[in-house]
């Protein structure tokens, strides 16, 4: 049984081969108008005779062609150093607001901030006012338990509540 189903296989590859050698094969060239075969017609020309001239290539613009000639297609070797950008006008450095936080009300919808200037006189601030000290305008952007994120010279800086000193007797007030 097991030679009878090895025969039928052979005859099988056999008649496979037989079949594949006598099919012609066609390879569709990379140039238009030109075919392997005599009298055999190119689908790339819509089918005509080979006994046709081979259609002309498009002509080139003879300012086409230089412009095209001078178009460095090089990469550089290494990346051009940066430019620097212009030196602009330094913002005022957080030092110079003399502002100090001293106390946070942080309720929903009314959270403000109790700030201390420097000629000792204090603000209450909501969320998107300004205050200004020191030469300079700061907008309270913020509140949070016991610190606050400001907007000073165009940088967002945050100040903290300063820690309590203890109570005397160690008990909570």
């Amino acid at each position: 049984m097991i030679v009878g189903s090895a025969s039928v296989v052979a005859l099988g590859a056999a008649a496979l081969l037989a079949w594949g050698l006598g099919v012609p094969v066609w390879v569709a060239p990379a140039v238009a108008g030109v075919t392997p075969n005599a009298g055999a017609t190119n689908e790339a020309s819509g089918g005509a005779d080979d006994d046709q001239a081979p259609a002309q290539a498009p002509a080139l613009d003879l300012a086409e062609l230089k412009r095209l000639c001078a178009t460095d297609l090089r990469r550089p070797l290494f990346d051009p150093t940066p430019v620097k950008p212009k030196a602009t006008a330094a913002a005022p450095a957080l030092s110079a607001l003399r502002v100090r936080l001293i106390g946070t009300a942080n309720e929903p919808g009314h959270a403000m901030a109790m700030l201390e200037k420097s000629d000792r006189t204090i603000a209450w601030c909501a969320e998107g006012q300004s205050i200004t000290d020191g030469g300079g305008v700061l907008t309270l952007a913020k509140v949070e338990n016991e610190k606050v994120k400001v907007l000073y010279g165009g940088k967002e800086y945050e100040l903290v509540m300063p820690k309590r000193p203890p109570l005397l007797g160690g008990g909570k007030p």
